[in-house]
């Protein structure tokens, strides 16, 4: 009773619960009991087993009690339940180790890392690293004493770990995603590289995002203003996948629907609307390539009488060719305009909501009091910004402010009016619902990539926004409407949804490494997460790529280069010529400009120490009236002091100064640079600081007087700007 006693005095947080624990067990609280024998001890949290490690040495039992003493602290039990999950799968991974030992070496922790690593994990995926923050909390706050203490911390002071600055950190982001399906080089030729530049690539993804949560938003407006239109959409909503009749129930429901469409004036919202109902209820492979008529309805003055004629003449034909088809699933159920906002609209502003660079467990809590809407006077929307609380850093986190003419905010202003309309608590409902139902916790689930023209049946949000992109119309609605260069993200997943890719299944009996290394043009798995896209958008912002950049079309960093640029041909190239000029602009940037202004500041600093401002009086102020103003602001070789009057005057003159300097700062560039550089930035430097240290009160005076006789004050820099030469030379 011994070794029991001796765990009972190490764990004094609460008193012991004896009554109704079986013999040897110790509750060292609520939540968390030791069960000691001679020779094993066992933990046991919230009634579940952490593990069972021998008992029988020293450092058996250091680690026990150790472990316990963290369990019942007040560090622990402070975690959030997800972070406690974590500590104790990794503490029973740990103690599952330790059990097969029978005695301990103070090198314990990096063996395990060791083990992992030969197990195929990454050193930072390991579990010891959770435990060796566990051991460090011990011994920080002296969770236990004595000899215990110091066999704890001779194995944390032992770990050997692998430093972080070892660690292969692969970062995934939507560019390494397409990089896995390299073979759509073939289909996209060159304009595949510029999925390297997350600059580039996020600047498609927010265009196409934006331009397809925007028509399928005004198709939904459109169909909502059409009850009988409506009533046929959501009946063929209804109709189930799986029954019988289901051919017979698609051709009456799209039938009535497509009659119900010659209701009413054609416009190009009910355009937008057909479009859309095509491509969500007939299958890609039964569709074919709609009229060139359709396309020409975007644009032109004879939209009106372009868009009846393609009505009149092609609409029943493209009907009346999908009612004659036999197969079963030449109809797909319709889920994108439902009244309810859609899981892919929802998916879509979900998306460009992380894009922000939003953590994804914090935008799916997200409210429509999370977006601060700016407005001018007359009510129009100025601009728009995301306000939420960070989970991950415990704080307030502010998004980059959206102009009001960004396509992204335009979708959001337009989707918050939804949401309001519907009366939702959180504006992700239908992604937090499905989320819920599936994980148990509010994270967003996983969504298989879909090619429309193999998955034929109702399978989501994610086969639906494939179907969208790869449709022939809709395509084209979103390529004319993105500038040149933005098209690299609609352009790739096309590539990716050709009727020759493979997609693996769970029934082919092979797992998905082994399907990839045997066909020809697999497909993921899994569509890109929000992770990945949120790591796109941070990544982003620092990408150096741009579309005048003279040292390679496609490059943007060097580490680009190398890893995706480089081929036989262009080696040498990159290697040489665009090293060496990239070296030249540098030394231009930081070594020449860098020492100009290292010199404008020099002199600034030496006319400023060597002024000293003086306060006026009736004589002096008297004297400075009758006196030119512009000899006050040139250099006195008289003596090293330079004396200001503190006045009303010399502030006019000053404000004069600033003003034109500031209206003739452009001229002055071209014409005299050097006089603009030595002379004028230094006076502006120079006269900026004899303002702040004049008294306010002549401050407000002068500015006052200056806007007063402002327009019949002589113009000045007349002769730089003319001759390149000073007026006072």
């Amino acid at each position: 009773m011994n070794e029991e006693n001796q765990i009972e005095d190490n764990f004094k947080e609460k008193d012991y619960l004896l009554n109704d624990l079986s013999d040897g067990a110790r509750e060292v609280s609520d939540e968390v009991i030791v069960f000691p024998t001679p020779s094993i001890a066992k933990i046991m949290v919230n009634g579940v087993a952490l593990g069972s490690v021998p008992y029988d040495t020293a450092e058996h039992k250091a680690i026990v009690q150790g472990i316990g003493a963290y369990l019942c602290s007040s560090k622990y039990r402070g975690l959030a339940e997800k972070s406690k999950a974590t500590k104790n799968f990794a503490l029973s991974k740990f103690l599952e180790y330790l059990s097969e030992m029978p005695t301990v070496p103070y090198t314990l922790l990096g063996d395990i890392e060791k083990r992992d690593v030969e197990r195929g994990l990454k050193p930072q995926a390991s579990s010891v690293r959770f435990v060796t923050t566990v051991f460090a909390h011990i011994i920080k706050q002296s969770m236990v004493s004595g000899k215990t203490l110091l066999i704890v911390r001779n194995i944390y002071n032992s770990r050997n770990l692998t430093k972080k600055s070892a660690w292969q950190v692969e970062s995934r982001s939507l560019g390494s995603w397409f990089a896995q399906v390299g073979w759509i080089r073939e289909v996209m030729g060159d304009a595949y590289i510029a999925l390297a530049s997350p600059k580039r690539l996020m600047k498609s993804f927010l265009l196409a995002y934006s331009n397809l949560a925007d028509v399928l938003l005004e198709a939904r407006d459109e169909l909502l203003r059409r009850p009988t239109l409506l009533s046929a959409y959501s009946a063929m909503v209804l109709v189930e996948s799986d029954v019988g009749n289901r051919k017979a129930n698609g051709r009456k429901l799209f039938s009535e629907l497509m009659s119900s469409l010659q209701v009413g004036p054609p416009s190009r919202n009910m355009w937008l609307l057909q479009q859309v109902m095509i491509a969500e209820i007939i299958a890609p492979k039964h569709l074919e390539k709609l009229p060139e008529e359709s396309l020409k309805c975007l644009s032109g003055s004879d939209a009106g009488s372009s868009i009846d004629k393609f009505m009149k003449n092609h609409w029943y034909a493209t009907r009346d060719e999908a009612l004659g088809k036999q197969q079963l699933t030449v109809f797909m159920r319709p889920h994108a305009l439902t009244p309810d906002i859609s899981a892919l609209i929802e998916l879509l502003v979900y998306h460009l909501v992380v894009a922000q660079t939003v953590q994804p467990s914090d935008a799916i809590n997200l409210k429509s009091s999370n977006f601060v809407i700016t407005k001018k006077p007359n009510g129009r929307v100025r601009s728009l910004q995301i306000v939420y609380f960070k989970g991950r850093s415990n704080k307030k986190y502010e998004t980059p402010l959206l102009n009001a003419s960004d396509p992204v905010a335009r979708v959001f202003l337009r989707y918050l009016k939804a949401v309001e309309d519907r009366g939702f608590r959180w504006i992700f409902s239908a992604i937090r619902d499905e989320a819920a139902s599936k994980n148990g916790v509010i994270e967003v689930v996983r969504f298989r990539f879909r090619n429309p023209y193999i998955t034929h049946s109702y399978s989501g949000a994610a086969r639906s926004f494939t179907q969208f992109l790869t449709n022939p119309i809709i395509r084209e609605i979103l390529r004319s409407s993105l500038p040149t260069g933005g098209h690299v993200f609609v352009d790739a997943i096309n590539a990716m949804c050709g009727p020759d890719t493979q997609e693996w299944s769970s029934k082919s009996g092979i797992g998905h490494p082994v399907f990839r290394q045997a066909a020809s043009k697999p497909l993921p798995q899994f569509i890109y997460g929000p992770s990945l896209i949120k790591n796109s958008a941070v990544h982003a912002r620092t990408d150096a790529y741009r579309d005048e950049d003279l040292i390679d079309a496609n490059s943007h960093s060097s580490q680009t280069e190398k890893l995706s640029y480089l081929t036989d041909d262009n080696k040498d190239w990159v290697n040489q010529v665009g090293r060496i000029t990239r070296l030249v602009i540098d030394d231009i940037t930081n070594v020449l400009g860098q020492r100009y202004l290292y010199d404008i500041d020099l002199d600034a600093r030496e006319k400023i120490l060597a002024t000293k401002v003086m306060s006026t009086t009736n004589s002096t102020d008297l004297r400075l009236r009758s006196e030119l103003l512009s000899p006050l602001l040139m250099d006195d070789d008289s003596g090293d002091e330079r004396i200001v009057y503190d006045s009303v005057n010399t502030a006019v003159t000053m404000f004069h100064y600033l003003a034109e300097a500031d209206r003739n700062a452009d001229a002055l560039k071209r014409r005299n640079l050097a006089f603009f550089c030595e002379t004028v930035v230094v006076n502006v430097e120079w006269i900026h600081h004899c303002l702040s240290v004049f008294s306010r009160k002549n401050i407000a005076v002068a500015s006052d007087k200056y806007q007063k006789i402002k327009s019949v004050l002589p113009p000045l820099f007349v002769d730089e700007i003319a001759n390149g030469l000073t007026a006072y030379d």
